[in-house]
């Protein structure tokens, strides 16, 4: 969680999984970035079709992302698992990585 607001402490990236997971949020970042500096803007990317990059290429369920959009019952370690998921941009497919990079980053500041 702490990662999502680019407020992380060096005790957790002392966890492994933690530092892992923030790499690869940092790499979607990149990605955004680039793929904003280096094209005309874009329409955002509709919800309809972050769903499905969520379902096929991220292996996000259902159930996962009801847990998201009412997290106050869920456990650290579940939230953090999905949100590992959630961020994990090198699993999209290259076509549309830049613009899910873009609009699931830009869609958390």
């Amino acid at each position: 969680m702490e990662f999502v607001s680019n407020d992380i402490s060096s005790e957790a990236l002392s966890i492994a999984s933690v530092n892992e997971a923030y790499r690869k949020y940092q790499e979607a970042e990149r990605v955004a970035y680039e793929d904003g500096k280096l094209r005309e803007p874009i329409p955002r990317m509709e919800i309809g079709d972050m769903f499905k990059i969520d379902i096929e290429d991220l292996g996000v369920s259902s159930a996962e992302r009801r847990t998201l959009l009412n997290p106050g019952n869920a456990s650290a370690i579940v939230l953090c698992a999905i949100i590992r998921k959630n961020f994990n941009i090198s699993a999209v497919r290259e076509p549309l990585r830049g613009q899910y990079a873009r609009a699931n980053i830009t869609s958390k500041k």
